[in-house]
């Protein structure tokens, strides 16, 4: 699926940003060495899930999107061209700070989660309100992260997208409850319960 002149533009738009600040980031120093501090990444495989997820999405309405570990919001930027509705968490409040939705909800009336603990996100339980659900593994942890996507996939509502990009987990290959949706890419549907 090809995008428009608008959606490429945008997306352009997004890396040159993101690369401006990942040189930003370079300099900062993670205190916590549990979580992978923010790096953007963008590539023609978020692109292609983006337009898998809009193929399969099962909402009338603007499909709620969520990205676990939102860091700037870039992906949250590139939801919201795709036509989401884009919601995200992080565990770092420095870098929540450049983030154009901000935590009040004031920019574009969304809210982002976020000041949470690590352990927070292992805790919310807001998954199942949402349409498409995007993770590119923010714990360096191996069992956290495997203990988080597991909480993910089981909160999950039937008919949710999941777009989970460096998953730790091979689970759901084997798992009936979901349906991959390319081959190629980390992309699944939630078919049963």
């Amino acid at each position: 699926a090809m995008l428009t002149t608008k959606e490429q533009r945008l997306a352009s738009g997004i890396y040159a940003l993101s690369q401006v600040i990942a040189e930003r980031i370079n300099k900062w120093e993670n205190k916590n060495k549990d979580y992978y501090p923010f790096i953007p990444n963008y590539s023609d495989d978020l692109l292609e899930a983006f337009e898998i997820a809009k193929k399969h999405v099962l909402r009338k309405r603007k499909p709620y999107f969520l990205d676990i570990g939102c860091g700037i919001g870039n992906i949250m930027l590139t939801a919201e061209a795709f036509g989401f509705e884009p919601y995200g968490i992080d565990y770092d409040q420095a870098i929540l700070a450049m983030n154009p939705y901000d935590e009040t909800g004031r920019h574009k009336g969304k809210l982002v989660y976020s000041g949470w603990k690590k352990e927070d996100a292992l805790q919310f339980h807001g998954y199942k309100q949402f349409d498409i659900v995007y993770m590119y593994c923010p714990i360096k942890d191996d069992l956290l992260q495997r203990k988080l996507e597991l909480k993910v996939e089981r909160a999950l509502k039937v008919g949710t997208i999941y777009i989970c990009f460096r998953k730790r987990g091979s689970w759901l290959e084997r798992d009936k409850r979901f349906k991959r949706l390319d081959q190629n890419l980390p992309i699944w549907k939630k078919v049963l319960k």
